[in-house]
């Protein structure tokens, strides 16, 4: 593996890591060979004829449709539950959570709630982030147990499950942590340069990847930016593989409005805090923008969807090899995902 890597690459090296493959790169993360385990992934898709939305159950990597259901609200996110039992989906239009069933993709209830979801599986909680703070609830009761009076409207969070805390950025350079344990604000960073767009914290080795106009690395013992990391364009999304030891980073353009990514997920060895591969977003011939990542609990598979394509990328960490899920059905577009229980 490369210990280090020069920040700038040259368009050559991109060039060529894109028109090989992760396949062929010497140095991708290594992932132990295991029997292999299937998923059920939950997406929300968007019609382009009907203009209806669905909710898919698919196999994951089989890559096949379990169940669907034809929705009548107008989702922006989906959360599996720890128990892989309940769907908590918050909807725009009306301002409300509905909770599906796993089983049969039947609403269990609607919460008159809205926000940012997360879940602690250790914990067993549910952590709602809204305009008057950060609120736990029992994710299967749906009893909410304390909130943390917070007067701000969070524009990006993430979660540390490991120490109970959000991050939440506020539109400008600061980062507040609240600790939804002990239900109270634990402390704030002030990181410089522009609003925070997107971030993720990895407290295993004390790191905080966040994206500010450019990508950053930031080092929370000493509490500064350590590293600027490739980056074409303003936007993207991280993923973390479970035991926090590599971060993926997508780097994707707005092709609807002249924006061009660099057509890479890049791979970040976070205790060397050093790039160590590429995975390119052009699979079947076709330049993906990817909005959002995540990775199936047992490290095997890395999921991708488009920000505007019709993609459902499969990576398999294995061996490098991409499959488009949805390609072969068109027209409907994936919104967004949540991979659920083990089949």
């Amino acid at each position: 593996m490369m210990k280090h890597l020069s920040i700038v690459i040259s368009v050559a090296v991109v060039v060529c890591l894109v028109a090989c493959g992760c396949d062929d790169c010497p140095t991708c993360p290594e992932v132990p060979t295991e029997t292999e385990k299937h998923y059920k992934v939950y997406v929300v898709v968007t019609d382009g004829i009907e203009h209806g939305v669905w909710l898919y159950t698919l196999d994951i990597p089989a890559d096949t449709i379990i169940d669907s259901v034809s929705l009548n609200t107008n989702p922006i996110q989906i959360h599996a539950t720890p128990s892989g039992e309940k769907l908590y989906m918050p909807n725009i239009g009306p301002y409300h959570t509905v909770v599906y069933n796993t089983s049969d993709l039947s609403v269990d209830t609607t919460l008159d709630v809205i926000g940012d979801l997360f879940f602690d599986a250790s914990r067993n909680l549910g952590i709602l982030v809204d305009g008057y703070g950060v609120h736990v609830f029992d994710p299967d009761s749906y009893e909410f147990t304390g909130h943390v009076q917070f007067a701000c409207n969070y524009a990006f969070e993430c979660i540390d499950t490991i120490n109970g805390l959000v991050y939440g950025s506020e539109y400008d350079s600061v980062i507040h942590i609240i600790d939804y344990v002990n239900l109270e604000v634990a402390d704030s960073l002030v990181i410089g340069g522009v609003a925070v767009s997107s971030m993720l914290v990895v407290p295993e080795y004390d790191r905080l990847y966040f994206l500010s106009g450019g990508a950053f690395i930031y080092d929370l013992i000493a509490r500064e930016v350590i590293q600027v990391l490739p980056q074409t364009q303003p936007y993207g999304n991280f993923a973390r593989s479970n035991d926090g030891k590599f971060v993926y980073k997508c780097d994707p353009g707005r092709l609807f409005s002249g924006q061009y990514g660099s057509n890479l997920i890049w791979v970040y060895s976070v205790p060397d805090d050093a790039v160590i591969s590429y995975y390119s977003t052009i699979v079947g011939g076709t330049s993906v923008d990817v909005a959002a990542m995540a990775i199936t609990p047992d490290g095997n598979n890395l999921l991708a969807t488009g920000s505007m394509d019709l993609a459902l990328l499969r990576y398999d960490l294995n061996t490098g090899l991409a499959t488009n899920v949805f390609e072969p059905w068109w027209p409907r577009l994936p919104v967004f995902f949540t991979i659920g229980e083990e089949i």
